[in-house]
């Protein structure tokens, strides 16, 4: 992260219970079972962090007014 922000993880297929959304300093954020283009709320994440999002899901910054800018994505 090149500043801190809010951060958001959209998934791009369905995911089962317990699915891997993304892990960053040591910790690993899950999900219960969501639908294709479902936003979770990962939360506020400081500068220099480095978030690593699963296969599947997609990294967005909230960028205000209701919006979110896709900034990474899982491989």
């Amino acid at each position: 992260m090149p500043a801190g922000g809010r951060i958001y993880a959209r998934s791009t297929t369905s995911h089962g219970d317990g699915s891997t959304v993304a892990t960053f300093s040591g910790r690993t954020i899950k999900t219960s079972a969501i639908g294709a283009n479902s936003f979770i709320n990962i939360g506020w994440i400081e500068k220099d962090i480095q978030i690593t999002p699963s296969a599947g899901f997609e990294i967005c910054l909230d960028v205000g007014l209701g919006r979110c800018a896709k900034i990474g994505e899982g491989a």
